[in-house]
């Protein structure tokens, strides 16, 4: 069970090309490049608790996420999650809670297969699937789980949705299916739109987390991550190590479809006729007798005045304008550093750029491989540079010495409230 990461990529690209969207982003994810166990700290994906059954194991001729609700985790924050788009997605006045970053795009898609790891029903078994921006805040979220008739997926509407969507059932638990989600983040209140298809069925439409977060008087969380999580409990938990197989996980942020042109004006009505011209003299008569001479032609008149121009028609109204990303930020420069291990410690060199006015937030180490090891908040005024200095734990000491060089990541906000992420591998 398994297909290229390129693969998915370029299927991606070609759906943007077909569709007429603006691409912003996008990422893939199979297994194979993966070592067998726990996906946390592999290719961007993080997972805070190991002792979940999410892990990664050979099926067939690759690999695959293997993953069952035989342990429920307490919340959507410790479960798995993928690496982030630099471009997020969401209403242009959603939180990025200094998760989600990039220029805010209105339009995401996302795609994954699954598969039983048996042939027979796993009564109880059922895995969530979301879209998160990396802290336990999702946004969409769709549940695939075992029935008598066979497996089935649905969308969940709220954190704990009672009635949730169903999108198919009786799905075959021999061999793989697909679903692909396509979200449209819609400025304003209870209308942003989510079509989930199964199989490249039909679509079923329904709409995302923003109702209930309002309702809560909580901020509306923008999206760029995906999030794999095992919180159904079950009367009769499936056995650890079987439950369901997902792959083939792809990612996209862009612009939306451009809105249709308006209809074409109707044609002006034409100008008058102009006057017509004066008749020419008459030429003189000849002598009787021999046939005189045919007088000269009279001269022509001269030609009438041009009508006046008809009145231009009316303009026909203008199509709809395709949704658009949010202003675009000024992330902070990392303009160089130093990592001491000897000292526990690295020495961070920034730079805000002068539109920005202000800039503050939060500077954070990393691993290479995405581990996060430490973090500093700061603030400095547009135009100026300032050396951040942070403290490494002993572990995180460890986790560096190896790989020898340090990834820098930045999230701030300017003056006007925009934020921006910057990152750097550090040596």
């Amino acid at each position: 069970m398994h297909r290229t990461a390129r693969t998915a990529v370029l299927a991606l690209a070609a759906m943007a090309a077909l569709t007429g969207v603006a691409q912003a982003d996008q990422k893939a994810w199979n297994f194979e490049d993966f070592a067998t166990g726990t996906v946390n700290g592999q290719h961007g994906w993080l997972q805070s608790n190991n002792g979940l059954d999410i892990n990664v194991v050979p099926a067939g001729a690759g690999k695959a996420l293997q993953a069952s609700n035989a342990v429920v985790g307490a919340g959507y924050g410790d479960e798995a999650f993928s690496g982030s788009l630099a471009e997020s997605a969401g209403e242009s006045t959603a939180s990025n809670g200094d998760y989600a970053g990039g220029n805010r795009q209105p339009h995401l898609t996302a795609d994954f297969s699954f598969a039983s790891t048996q042939d027979t029903e796993q009564p109880g078994l059922a895995v969530q699937v979301g879209l998160d921006r990396g802290d336990g805040k999702p946004m969409v979220v769709v549940r695939v789980k075992d029935a008598p008739d066979g497996l089935a997926v649905e969308l969940l509407q709220s954190r704990n949705d009672a009635n949730p969507l169903p999108i198919a059932s009786g799905l075959s638990r021999i061999g793989a299916h697909s679903v692909h989600l396509d979200v449209q983040f819609v400025e304003g209140f209870a209308n942003d739109v989510v079509a989930v298809s199964v199989d490249n069925a039909a679509p079923v439409s329904g709409t995302t987390w923003e109702t209930p977060y309002r309702s809560a008087s909580s901020l509306v969380p923008a999206v760029d991550e995906l999030v794999v999580a095992a919180l159904d409990p079950a009367v009769t938990p499936p056995t650890a190590g079987a439950g369901l197989l997902f792959d083939d996980f792809a990612l996209a942020s862009d612009g939306g479809p451009a809105g249709a042109a308006g209809p074409t004006g109707p044609a002006g009505t034409n100008g008058t006729d102009g006057t017509s011209g004066t008749n020419g003299t008459n030429g003189t008569n000849g002598i009787d007798g021999t046939n005189g001479t045919n007088g000269a032609n009279g001269l022509n008149g001269t030609a009438g005045a041009t009508g006046a121009p008809g009145a231009t028609g009316t303009t026909g109204p203008s199509g709809a304008n395709g949704l658009s990303a949010v202003a675009v930020g000024y992330p902070v420069n990392i303009i160089g550093g130093r990592l001491d291990l000897a000292g526990r410690r690295a020495r961070i060199t920034l730079a805000c750029p002068q539109p920005a006015g202000l800039c503050d937030g939060v500077l954070r180490l990393r691993t290479p491989t995405g581990a996060q090891l430490s973090e500093r908040l700061f603030d400095m005024d547009g135009g100026r540079t300032l050396s951040v200095t942070v403290r490494l734990s002993t572990s995180a000491v460890r986790a560096l010495r190896k790989p020898g060089n340090v990834r820098v990541v930045v999230l701030a906000r300017s003056e006007l409230g925009i934020a921006a992420r910057s990152s750097r591998l550090l040596g």
